[in-house]
């Protein structure tokens, strides 16, 4: 494939972004490389597109990102939200359900446009809180305008949650870990890779053309969809199981090692 056809969509958080917060000027360098040949690059994260601003201004992303986990696909230049898929209705229920069977959870929903709905705090949830316009309220109050919720425990407490919630299932909508402490909640069907097909088509770009890269659960669906996958070497296991290409650690430069390598074996410029 001609680089100018090739479409990389990375994560954030444990991909590009190291635990630091600080995304590597090799990393940097290596993506302004990469589009000066013609390559398109851009991101999909489970941040809404308030909390991921920064890192896009930080890449000169002026073009569409996938946001919250694939609810929201938003143009940073246009400042405008593409496209979004609200919560079903009758999720604020759901959300009660869990607060009474994990009383110690943090729970909040958000809508893309930084509207945040705190249910039940803990300090986990401070990132929310921090960023968010954001009010403590009753399951009753929370607007039907979002396109996310999250669910946040402790790490030792999250991995028999996750499993029993997972197990349990709830009509309407899907559940992914995204971070040891965080299970999120989006509309049935939503991923980053259900709405890669989207963000092809913003782009001009056949999905086959398309690298996905990313590292936990909330990943797996963008590297399946992808033309081809890249997981880190810091991903868990079911992620580097579904990936075709294992790259270095986050903290050790991976993107710069991606490029690398696509236009040593897969560039036909």
């Amino acid at each position: 494939m001609k680089i100018q056809d090739m479409l990389v969509v990375s994560d954030l958080d444990g991909t590009l972004v190291p635990i630091s917060g600080r995304i590597s000027e090799e990393n940097r360098s290596a993506i302004r490389r990469f589009r000066e040949a013609g390559g398109t690059f851009t991101i999909a994260t489970g941040r809404s597109p308030i909390m991921a601003r920064k890192y896009a201004e930080l890449l000169e992303i002026r073009s569409p990102v996938i946001c919250d986990n694939g609810a929201v696909i938003y143009d940073f230049e246009k400042e405008e939200c593409l496209w979004t898929q609200q919560l079903p209705e009758g999720f604020q229920q759901t959300l009660q359900k869990l607060a009474n069977r994990y009383p110690g959870a943090g729970i909040g929903a958000a809508a893309y446009d930084g509207s945040a709905y705190i249910l039940c705090y803990t300090p986990l949830l401070n990132p929310i809180a921090q960023h968010f316009q954001s009010r403590e309220c009753s399951a009753e109050e929370i607007s039907s305008d979002c396109c996310k919720a999250i669910l946040m425990l402790p790490p030792k407490e999250m991995d028999s949650a996750a499993y029993e919630i997972m197990k349990a299932g709830y009509p309407d909508v899907d559940f992914v870990r995204s971070g040891q402490d965080c299970l999120e909640i989006m509309a049935k069907g939503i991923s980053k890779g259900s709405s890669l097909e989207r963000l092809t088509l913003l782009y001009g770009k056949n999905v086959q053309n398309t690298i996905g890269v990313g590292d936990h659960q909330n990943d797996l669906e963008l590297i399946r969809n992808s033309g081809f996958g890249a997981a880190m070497g810091n991903a868990l296991l079911l992620v580097k199981a579904e990936a075709q290409l294992i790259l270095p650690d986050c903290e050790e430069n991976c993107i710069a090692f991606l490029f690398e390598y696509l236009m040593e074996h897969h560039s036909s410029i």
